[in-house]
């Protein structure tokens, strides 16, 4: 609508009330999406954790404690995170060692953490529970495996002793 000839036209626009008003909404948007996202993580429990190196959730001594024995990471490289088919493995042995730097018998330990979407990690929590040999458990989009024994005795192992050292890994995801 035209205005009458000679009225005054306060004029409202400026560039910084323009600016002021674009990070606001661009604010509000933020916000909105940075609140979804902490209601998502809420009502689902937790975030999906990253993959890492097995070798480097527990320290030495408390594999040693549950072991007895003074064990060593046997390959300490080869515990990095690999993909295959979906799923991300990510393994740590503990070996004795001989004087030459072999290993050599005794008691070792050894466990298996896998990231996969939740029904893959089901199926296979399924499969390890009635395999029975190494003990499971999941935290969150993580499945772990332990054991503990003598590979030189076949795949008995000490159960008490593989179930401690489950717990320990799952606390320390």
């Amino acid at each position: 609508m035209p205005f009458p000839k000679g009225a005054a036209v306060l004029n409202t626009y400026s560039p910084k009330r323009a600016e002021h008003t674009h990070l606001m909404k661009n604010g509000a948007s933020s916000l909105g999406y940075l609140l979804a996202a902490a209601l998502t993580l809420i009502t689902t429990g937790s975030a999906l954790a990253a993959p890492r190196a097995a070798c480097g959730v527990l320290p030495l001594a408390e594999v040693r404690g549950i072991t007895g024995t003074a064990v060593q990471i046997f390959q300490p490289g080869s515990s990095l995170p690999t993909t295959r088919a979906g799923s991300t493995f990510s393994t740590c042995t503990y070996v004795v060692m001989d004087a030459a730097g072999h290993p050599a018998r005794g008691r070792g330990a050894k466990f298996t953490l896998t990231w996969a979407p939740s029904t893959k990690l089901d199926q296979t929590d399924q499969f390890y529970q009635k395999r029975h040999i190494e003990a499971v458990g999941v935290k969150g989009d993580v499945l772990a495996l332990a054991w503990v024994g003598d590979a030189s005795n076949g795949n008995a192992g000490d159960w008490a002793a593989s179930q401690k050292l489950l717990a320990l890994v799952l606390q320390k995801l």
